[in-house]
């Protein structure tokens, strides 16, 4: 039972990380998105290989499926993108900041540096320096 990736065709191609579950549903984590844009993204900096761009920019068009209206992310969702768990580890959000900001960095793109921007300002309204975080 390993975990596997998704892809699903909303308004935009979308790709996430699904953990298989021995015991209940699969799920989809925040933090393994980050991870996997994380991955990505360092490969693509260390190879000059850009033929996963594709599927980082899946990966970043499926993070808005954890996005609350208030900034804040949901932590878990069902494999149907229902919530699951608003909150299972306050470190997700610095997760995906952070993949975020280095996705930035590897495209320039606007759409990412804007959610980045949202992500910090909901952090520091929420004063979550206080969670020593990336």
């Amino acid at each position: 039972m390993g975990d596997r990736l998704i892809t699903s065709m909303k308004k935009k191609p979308l790709l996430f990380v699904v953990e298989k579950r021995k015991q209940g549903t699969d799920e989809i984590k925040l933090g393994a998105q980050a991870m996997l844009i994380l991955a990505l993204c360092k490969y693509q900096e260390v190879t000059k290989d850009a033929s996963f761009l594709r599927r980082l920019m899946e990966a970043f068009n499926a993070v808005v499926f954890f996005r609350q209206k208030s900034g804040r992310y949901n932590h878990v969702l069902n494999t149907d993108l229902t919530v699951k768990d608003e909150f299972r580890i306050i470190y997700y959000e610095g997760e995906i900041t952070f993949a975020l900001a280095r996705l930035y960095e590897l495209t320039q793109d606007k759409q990412v540096l804007k959610m980045v921007k949202q992500s910090l300002d909901f952090m520091v309204d929420n004063d979550y320096g206080k969670y020593h975080d990336h």
